[in-house]
């Protein structure tokens, strides 16, 4: 097992930003607006968390962090806790990147509680749709819906 050694890192933390690929292939931070946080061995998770979005004044709500590595700066890793704040220390050296975004601008990521998912169905047929509508057939009375359909508009 590694040393903990005592590390103090300043970390720009981001906000609104969007990727640019580089000729070169890396990825590049471009707008938004960027703050910064100071991040020292032994911070706890909800703290480190708290001053991010207390320094970019963002509501918690639907928001996914992401940090990067000293030794790829183009790969954007998910922080979610304590151990990717751990991470994060241990795998950059003076200085880190932090990138906050909405949850509903990022395609990978998994709905917030109580987010609702539009699905649509289709289905294929080879035989002709049904455009009778239920009761217009009295002599059709084969499935029970279809009679209390029919017994409900006689009723009326």
């Amino acid at each position: 097992m590694m040393g903990t050694e005592d590390k103090t890192l300043f970390c720009f933390c981001h906000w609104g930003w969007k990727n640019k690929v580089l000729p070169d292939g890396s990825t590049s931070y471009v707008g938004g607006i960027t703050r910064q946080v100071i991040a020292k061995t032994g911070i706890k998770y909800i703290d480190f968390v708290n001053a991010i979005f207390d320094r970019l004044c963002i509501d918690t709500s639907d928001i996914i962090l992401h940090f990067t590595v000293k030794f790829d700066r183009s790969q954007l890793i998910e922080l979610r806790d304590q151990e990717d704040v751990n991470t994060l220390l241990q795998f950059n050296d003076g200085f880190a990147h932090v990138y906050a975004s909405s949850l509903e601008k990022e395609p990978y990521s998994r709905l917030s509680s109580g987010g609702v998912k539009k699905v649509e169905l289709t289905a294929d047929s080879d035989s002709e749709p049904d455009t009778t509508l239920a009761g217009d057939d009295v002599n059709d009375l084969a499935s029970p819906l279809k009679k209390a359909r029919f017994q409900s508009a006689g009723d009326s």
